[in-house]
């Protein structure tokens, strides 16, 4: 077979040799086969989205080929993969020829040789590959190949897809096969959209679809078609009878499994009730805005209808069974949003708050640590979950926070016999109960903000942090840090979250992970509670002392660890209880001890050889310059000047200017940049006599807080 492509430049034809090579060689090779052909296949396929569409010399030599395949397809077996691929070549020659070159591409091609199962299988898959070569709109596509795609799809309704679709009947039959059926339903799933809907909804089609659907072998396939034709956009009026006719059809044909030993079912289920619910939903505010009463109210009475069976999905223990109705929920609920709320929606409203807090437990298998695809997939679904809590909240609080209550007060009373799910899940609801009733409760007015606020203060004033699990103890740590205005109005459980902070549950917890966590929370809560914990502010600073050193217990902390807590012993040097005089000596001694490491650093530069540890070295100083300067970070000139503390930070910054007479520079200046600019010293200790000065102020505005 020999195709009119263009002659090749010398790089083509030295590519096309080793090709030519490779594929003599896999010739000899036993399992080259294979390969062989599908490079073979490859080649073809360039050609035909290239070239062809351009050029149609060698039309007659691709009819060719396709007919000789279809011709050969009854009598030889070919693996799914080949097929598959031969579909989508297929699909591009129909897209280069049809309907200008070859308006009789479908007749010839394809409804002329049916004559087998694996032909009518190879004519579904490339209708299938036809779609996704045309029609599929998560493709970005130019203009051209959309105008061309419109072409196509406006041709194929007036030649062939009456024709197309008529063989759908004979494929849907039992007899064809589970496969066929399959394939066929996926095309009438593709098609449905843009075909003329009486094609596929007749007396004829409908049955056998339906059929299908109450097949396991099928069922999935079949559900898919159904919900594709549900979706079909159409006037309201014409929408509205569709789906209450199919409403009544799937209730009169059980297609609503209630069936739970088959998660399957269950979901397919699932799938229709939530198509059918939300094309309801959509005709009810079309009706609404028509003002056509009538048919709202059948419309409300038809979505109640389904309200059973979407309980029963959203019930199951299964996720994927869950999910498939969320939207339907989430939907009906804000159907009442501007209509009076009456009991039975609130008694519906308690039955889905109860099986939504339910759910939101994890697995007893969970793996809180791992960032799997399992979990994240759980993640996700919380994520649904407190969307729906949301908006239950919004309707009825109490019917959320009476649920909670309950489970806060079992948690505080006795969490030492809860499950760790359990556990984790009571902390994560109180992590969002700001979310769900959209109040930070720093200022309560209601009472439903009331009772939310009184949880969190429970959940915090309790011990779960003994628990010594690194992830409830993070959880607890990042509720502390989220409800902190709420703490600051009612800081009772300050003190017991203080010293969490600073034993074993957190600084000094084994996990690394934990420990990173902590250090920046609590800089975060050491700042934003600096009043409160003033008369402690001793006893801090002694429990952190070790932290401040670059060996021994300080290994537990990275730098950028480290860098945090020497932030928060500043700002608790600060607005601590101590007087002017110990603020001052506190922070000099803290200044002091960096100034001395600076300075063995540089001796230590000065006789080093060795340019290995003279990056150690280089890193070491940058360290202690980081950490001076989150020690500078909370002053203001009017701290400084009333700790009387400008001269040392004057003395400080004179000594690291001299790293500007260094080759590191680069390494350090951003640093010292950062640190001049957090420290305001009064005139008469003024740096602006410092040579490169200029130079740090220009600097200064390129770069962000390190």
């Amino acid at each position: 077979m020999a195709f009119g492509v263009k002659p090749l430049s010398t790089t083509e034809f030295a590519h096309s040799a080793e090709l030519y090579e490779y594929i003599e060689s896999l010739k000899s090779d036993p399992n080259g086969n294979v390969e062989e052909h599908f490079i073979l296949l490859h080649v073809l396929e360039i050609y035909l989205s290239n070239i062809y569409p351009n050029d149609a010399s060698d039309q007659d030599v691709i009819k060719l080929w396709m007919m000789n395949w279809m011709d050969k397809l009854c009598s030889l077996e070919n693996p799914y993969y080949l097929c598959n691929k031969m579909a989508q070549l297929f699909a591009l020659v129909f897209a280069a020829d049809f309907p200008t070159r070859w308006p009789d591409f479908i007749h010839e091609i394809f409804l002329q040789k049916l004559n087998c199962a694996a032909s009518v299988e190879f004519f579904l898959r490339t209708l299938i590959a036809l779609d996704a070569e045309v029609v599929d709109q998560d493709i970005n596509r130019t203009k051209l190949m959309l105008d061309r795609n419109a072409q196509i799809k406006d041709a194929m309704r007036e030649y062939c897809i009456n024709d197309i679709a008529g063989t759908w009947i004979n494929f849907l039959n039992v007899s064809s096969g589970v496969k066929i059926r399959e394939l066929c339903l996926e095309v009438i799933t593709c098609y449905v959209d843009w075909i003329d809907i009486h094609l596929v909804v007749n007396d004829a089609t409908i049955p056998l679809i339906i059929a299908c659907a109450q097949s396991e072998e099928t069922s999935e396939a079949a559900t898919h078609a159904l919900c594709a034709i549900i979706e079909k956009g159409m006037s309201t009026e014409e929408k509205f009878k569709l789906v209450k006719a199919f409403l009544i059809l799937f209730q009169e044909k059980k297609l609503f499994s209630t069936n739970a030993d088959n998660v399957d079912l269950i979901i397919h289920t699932g799938l229709l009730v939530n198509t059918i619910a939300l094309s309801l939903i959509d005709c009810y505010y079309d009706f609404l805005n028509l003002q056509q009463f009538d048919r709202v109210q059948e419309c409300l009475h038809a979505v109640n209808s389904l309200l059973q069976p979407m309980l029963f999905c959203f019930s199951s223990e299964n996720m994927e069974v869950s999910q498939t109705i969320l939207d339907f929920l989430r939907r009906y609920i804000g159907l009442f949003k501007n209509n009076v709320v009456n009991p039975e929606f609130i008694s519906f409203l308690r039955q889905v708050a109860i099986i939504t807090l339910n759910k939101f437990e994890a697995p007893d298998n969970f793996n809180f640590e791992n960032d799997g695809e399992e979990e994240l997939d759980f993640f996700e679904y919380r994520k649904q979950l407190k969307s729906l809590l949301t908006t239950i909240g919004a309707f009825a609080p109490d019917e959320v926070l009476r649920i909670l209550e309950e489970n806060v007060k079992i948690f505080c009373d006795n969490w030492q016999q809860m499950k760790i799910s359990q556990i984790e899940t009571i902390l994560r609801l109180t992590s969002i109960l700001s979310e769900i009733f959209c109040n930070n409760f720093a200022n309560c007015v209601t009472d439903a903000a009331i009772r939310a606020k009184n949880l969190i203060l429970q959940v915090l004033s309790s011990n779960v942090t003994c628990c010594g699990i690194s992830f409830i103890n993070e959880l607890f740590f990042d509720i502390s840090s989220r409800y902190e205005k709420l703490l600051i109005s009612d800081p009772k459980p300050l003190n017991s979250i203080l010293e969490a902070f600073l034993d074993n549950r957190g600084l000094r917890h084994p996990s690394s992970r934990l420990r990173t966590r902590c250090a920046y929370l609590f800089c975060r809560f050491v700042k934003t509670h600096k009043k409160a914990l003033g008369d402690r502010s001793q006893i801090v600073l002694s429990s952190l002392t070790d932290f401040l050193g670059f060996s021994s217990t300080s290994g537990f902390l990275t730098y950028d660890d480290q860098k945090c807590i020497y932030e928060a012993i500043s700002a608790l040097i600060i607005h601590g209880s101590l007087n002017n005089g110990m603020k001052k000596q506190y922070i000099t001694e803290l200044l002091n001890s960096l100034l001395k490491k600076f300075l063995d650093g540089m001796d230590r530069l000065e006789k080093c050889e060795n340019t290995e540890e003279r990056q150690l070295i280089y890193q070491f100083l940058c360290n202690v310059v980081g950490y001076s300067a989150r020690v500078a970070k909370p002053f203001s000139s009017e701290y400084i000047k009333n700790c009387d503390c400008a001269e040392i930070f004057s003395r400080l910054i004179s000594v690291y200017q001299c790293v500007f007479t260094l080759s590191i520079d680069k390494v350090l200046f951003p640093i010292i940049v950062n640190l001049c600019k957090n420290v305001q010293i009064s005139p008469e200790h003024s740096i602006t006599d410092l040579e490169y000065l200029d130079d740090v102020v220009l600097f200064a505005d390129s770069y962000n807080e390190l």
